[in-house]
């Protein structure tokens, strides 16, 4: 009788296509070292942890040999493949050549790749950070490529946790991560958007069309001035800012609003601040908007305080025209910048 072998592909058949169909295996071969006598090359060595990560198997990467003893290798890469291919010597020299290569940069490198070959627009760029918080001790490593596990802030609100900090950046066409770096755990914000904007300056030297840098808040700071004069960017203005208070007044005063939806007003500001002509957006949600219209029909120089536990305090002179606020109003409009 004759034996049935059993090889189950499921969803890998896709991923490996996916792999193909966009070059990871060839870009990769392309930028590691190759070594011509190795049937198995680093691009399929990388590709197989990819199959071997995302085939649901738990397992640790140096038993992979099992998870591909029992998969049609054939149509996953070539009928020269064998599983005892995939030890753990084959697969840690290709990561041990991407480390010295530099991961930040073959991530980049690739995600380029990928883009040009689909034509992803990647004039409208999202920039956002985030950490994630560490346990153990982590010794000094003078690898420069390295990032340095230390104290810092803690989104998870754990300090006792040591944070990594993770900058990652998209393309607005489809979502596209094509820039990841890795800081230290105490980097703030600030330090890495001034360092990114140098870096997309260099870029944009030679692009073909304008480019634009979106992110929050934090963009917009001060040290980051002398970069964003040249850097088309939106972000949010923050609100220690003196003159994002007065422009919301002028605002207020000049009460020409334009209507984006049934819940939203706006009005555009032309203005220059920090030496760079700017477009600022003032947007006023429906809400805020009625609390506002309500209190602002009481008499002329009537003051309008709500109990201590509240957070805002307005005044009204006498041409009914809001003064800036004492404290940060929940009915306060927001404002934005675009250049």
């Amino acid at each position: 009788m004759a034996k049935v072998h059993v090889e189950r592909l499921d969803h890998l058949g896709v991923l490996a296509s996916v792999i193909k169909d966009i070059g990871v295996i060839d870009m990769m071969n392309a930028r590691l070292v190759l070594d011509q006598q190795a049937v198995l090359t680093p691009g399929e060595a990388m590709a197989g942890m990819m199959l071997n990560g995302l085939g649901f198997a738990h397992r640790p990467w140096s038993l992979t040999p099992q998870f591909f003893a029992s998969q049609p290798r054939d149509q996953l890469f070539h009928d020269s493949i064998r599983a005892e291919m995939f030890n753990r010597f084959k697969l840690g020299r290709p990561l041990d050549e991407a480390y010295a290569y530099g991961c930040d940069l073959l991530l980049h490198e690739l995600a380029l790749g990928v883009c040009a070959r689909d034509g992803i627009d990647l004039r409208f760029n999202h920039l956002d950070t985030t950490s994630f918080s560490l346990t153990g001790e982590y010794g000094p490593d003078s690898d420069e490529q390295a990032m340095t596990i230390t104290p810092g802030y803690s989104r998870d609100q754990r300090p006792d946790l040591k944070p990594a900090v993770l900058e990652l950046m998209v393309s607005q066409d489809g979502g596209i991560p094509w820039v990841s770096q890795r800081w230290d755990g105490n980097t703030s914000d600030i330090e890495m958007f001034q360092a990114r904007t140098q870096a997309l300056l260099a870029a944009l030297k030679s692009a073909p069309s304008p480019r634009y840098l979106i992110a929050d808040s934090q963009l917009y700071h001060e040290d980051n001035a002398p970069h964003l004069r040249h850097l088309g960017f939106i972000t949010r203005l923050p609100h220690m800012i003196g003159a994002v208070s007065e422009a919301i007044t002028h605002a207020l005063a000049l009460d020409s609003w334009a209507r984006l939806d049934e819940e939203t007003r706006y009005q555009r500001l032309e203005l220059c601040h920090d030496g760079m002509t700017q477009r600022w957006l003032v947007v006023f949600p429906r809400p805020r908007w009625s609390a506002l219209r309500q209190r602002s029909t009481k008499p002329a120089n009537a003051k309008m305080r709500r109990s201590t536990s509240s957070s805002y305090t307005f005044k009204l002179n006498a041409s009914r025209r809001l003064k800036r606020p004492t404290r940060r109003s929940p009915h306060w409009p927001r404002a934005g910048c675009i250049t």
